[in-house]
């Protein structure tokens, strides 16, 4: 069921340059205030940032999706693919997790192609070596 939320195209534009143009490390999506639109909260330009900076900015937040370029070695190659995390923890009440997972719909839509799909309550389903296994 569709939630009625639009992706705003800054939201397109701001993937499109990651996955083009390596321009950020990663990205953080909200639902707008008035809960019509997915808007940029947050975008890391410093590329040097690793999977635990992110965390550690993601964890604190409410419901949030984010878009991450994450680095990996495998097979003695270090790897880069963009994962499209959907984090929702358990403290969010009722109506607001109803939201983020009827609109995480359309903006998978907005993206498009090029992202694997991550999704979380708790920091524990966001372990590195987990996440390198579901992006390989």
């Amino acid at each position: 069921m569709a939630s009625g939320v639009k992706v705003r195209d800054e939201v397109k534009q701001a993937f499109q340059d990651m996955k083009l143009g390596h321009k950020y490390k990663w990205v953080l999506y909200k639902i707008s205030d008035d809960e019509k639109f997915i808007v940029i909260d947050q975008v890391e330009r410093d590329l040097s940032k690793t999977y635990q900076d992110f965390l550690e900015v993601l964890i604190n937040q409410p419901a949030r999706y984010a878009v991450i370029d994450v680095d990996y070695q495998h097979g003695g190659l270090q790897k880069s693919k963009l994962a499209l995390v959907s984090w929702c923890p358990e403290t969010c009440k009722i109506k607001e997790k109803m939201l983020f997972a009827s609109s995480k719909e359309e903006l998978k839509l907005g993206l498009g192609k090029g992202f694997k799909e991550i999704q979380a309550c708790d920091p524990d389903e966001l372990d590195f070596g987990d996440v390198v296994d579901k992006l390989r």
